[in-house]
């Protein structure tokens, strides 16, 4: 947030901006490496975990 703040103090437009790029960031960085080292098999998996949406959920709930 000081990096996107554009005065001394920090606003909300700021703590916006700032929120943004960090997910962006994270999204380019952190989970596109890992997402591009699973196995067809776990993207799968990750799917269905996904689709499920209602949580809590089982493992063989997300298997099927």
């Amino acid at each position: 947030m000081w990096n996107a703040a554009s005065q001394t103090s920090i606003t909300l437009e700021d703590v916006h901006r700032a929120s943004a790029l960090t997910m962006a960031s994270m999204d380019e960085n952190f989970f596109k490496v890992r997402l591009d080292r699973t196995t067809p098999a776990e993207k799968r998996y990750l799917r269905g975990m996904a689709e499920l949406r209602a949580r809590p959920y089982r493992s063989g709930d997300i298997a099927a």
